[in-house]
């Protein structure tokens, strides 16, 4: 049982991996405090924009030891990446996300990009990040971090790497928060799953700069507050992209539902503008009927009614930017009630055999084994008491001498 655990749950790291193929990336451009003697230099910038996208890239050397330490407590994908083993953290059919900040507002300049070929989207949407002047007076990291997440819930990205390059921290002097802005970065740490895996400091124990790199998981948070302004905008995407999200289903591979089941299609547009009207068109591959087209205005999901049995093609289509097509397979509801009954007896009978191995049978077994252990234990025999009539001595010995009475 206990290997089966193991595996399950090793099954389910590797999916969490292979499902987090985004990278945000949130760059400090604050300045340097003016009454201090210790900067940090263009230099160091520049270095540790580099690791940062060493790490992201897989493609870290040992020329950042120099400069860089890293926490004693680094996640093995990490320390794999730093080996030369491991694997990017960002892949075709992620999200690269590119943030400054500094002051408050700083943030709206992100850049978000769709790694359609990589490495060549990712490596032009990360010239964007040379195009920064440091020399904002106020630092709201903690702000940004809450932001970002905002922007994967926009963009229905549930799962990202992020990665920090921050120096002083934040300022919350400066400048007071908001209600609206405290609930942001309260939902943030409240409701976001944060998972550290590194961070390297710059060995100069006088400067603070450090690189950090988390991975995050926004399934539990709630979008901002209603009527709030969208934080990515059509002016922040680097190329607009119409994606399906559910159903992920292929021509050859249909995903399943019974004639019970409502099939709810959801889909991205990032950039498209929150005017983008879309169309629904539900054709008929297998039998199946005929679906009248639907169209939705502002929103990026639609609830179909249950359909009949059939085989149908979904597909969605945005304003001026193309279409995208997936395919679902319906089966009648009483066609999976032998199935699941099927299944629910299997797993009743490998429980019931599970528990008769691992402890009926070797229980009886044990037992079993001990008795048989104990016919030949001498300590397990049975003593004579003293002056006891007719008392066994012994494997050798004689009868008492005791006389015996009517």
């Amino acid at each position: 049982m206990k290997k089966l655990v193991i595996l399950f749950l090793l099954l389910c790291g590797l999916e969490s991996l292979l499902a987090q193929s985004s990278a945000f990336v949130l760059v400090d451009v604050s300045g340097n405090l003016l009454n201090s003697d210790y900067k940090i230099t263009q230099p160091m910038r520049i270095e540790a924009v580099a690791l940062a996208k060493a790490i992201i890239t897989n493609t870290y050397n040992n020329s950042f030891d120099k400069n860089w330490t890293q926490a004693v407590n680094t996640d093995p994908r990490i320390v794999s990446i730093m080996a030369g083993k491991g694997r990017p953290l960002i892949d075709a059919g992620g999200y690269l996300m590119i943030m400054p900040f500094g002051a408050k507002d700083t943030y709206k300049k992100l850049q978000i990009t769709p790694i359609i070929n990589y490495p060549a989207d990712f490596d032009k949407s990360w010239q964007f990040i040379s195009s920064f002047s440091y020399d904002q007076q106020e630092t709201f990291a903690e702000l940004a971090k809450a932001k970002a997440a905002n922007a994967a819930l926009e963009a229905s990205i549930k799962n990202y790497f992020l990665i920090v390059i921050v120096g002083l921290g934040d300022d919350t002097k400066s400048a007071s928060y908001t209600g609206q802005e405290k609930k942001y970065i309260a939902d943030y740490k409240s409701a976001a799953s944060i998972n550290s895996l590194a961070v390297f400091s710059f060995k100069d124990p006088n400067v603070d700069f450090k690189v950090e790199f988390s991975e995050i998981n926004v399934a539990k948070m709630k979008p901002g507050a209603p009527g709030s302004q969208p934080i990515i905008t059509p002016g922040s995407v680097t190329q607009k992209i119409l994606e399906i999200i559910t159903p992920t289903g292929k021509r050859n591979a249909p995903t399943e539902f019974t004639e019970k089941d409502n099939v709810n299609v959801q889909w991205r547009c990032l950039g498209c503008g929150e005017n983008t009207s879309y169309k629904i068109a539900i054709s008929k591959i297998e039998g199946g009927e005929r679906v009248s087209p639907i169209t939705v205005l502002k929103q990026f999901s639609h609830n179909v009614p249950a359909l009949k049995a059939g085989v149908y093609g979904i597909k969605v289509t945005a304003d001026n930017l193309g279409s995208q097509t997936v395919y679902v397979k319906v089966g009648s509801a009483g066609s999976w009630g032998w199935l699941l009954w099927l299944l629910a007896m299997a797993a009743i009978g490998g429980l019931g055999y599970y528990v008769w191995k691992n402890f009926i049978r070797d229980k009886d077994d044990d037992e079993d084994e001990q008795g048989r252990r104990s016919i030949f234990d001498p300590s397990r025999r049975q003593q004579p008491q003293p002056n006891t009539p007719h008392g066994y001595q012994g494997g050798g010995g004689s009868q008492s001498s005791s006389p015996d009475y009517d």
